[in-house]
């Protein structure tokens, strides 16, 4: 809880909320469901699922780094993203 307090103090100490003259309305524009985001669902449950099962995946995947590489992999495989993503580490 002291943790907390602390970093929400020094978050408004940093962001200094009172110069905020409006905060803009954030809309939801609903959209049916495309098959890009049935890969994106599918590979972050079976990869959240992965891990739960690790006692029993280890065998075959190893580590939990090597589970995790997986969704990277899968999306850069299907286009989901390309290099320009994966070079802005600045």
């Amino acid at each position: 809880m002291v943790c907390l307090l602390t970093t929400w103090v020094y978050i408004l100490l940093v962001l200094k909320p009172d110069d905020v003259q409006h905060v803009p309305e954030i809309v939801f524009e609903r959209e049916r469901m495309s098959r890009n985001h049935y890969v994106v669902l599918f590979t972050s449950f079976a990869t959240v699922a992965l891990w739960c099962t690790l006692s029993v995946s280890k065998p075959v995947f190893g580590d939990m780094g090597t589970i995790a590489v997986l969704p990277m992999v899968t999306f850069f495989g299907l286009g989901r993203i390309c290099c320009p993503y994966l070079l802005l580490t600045h």
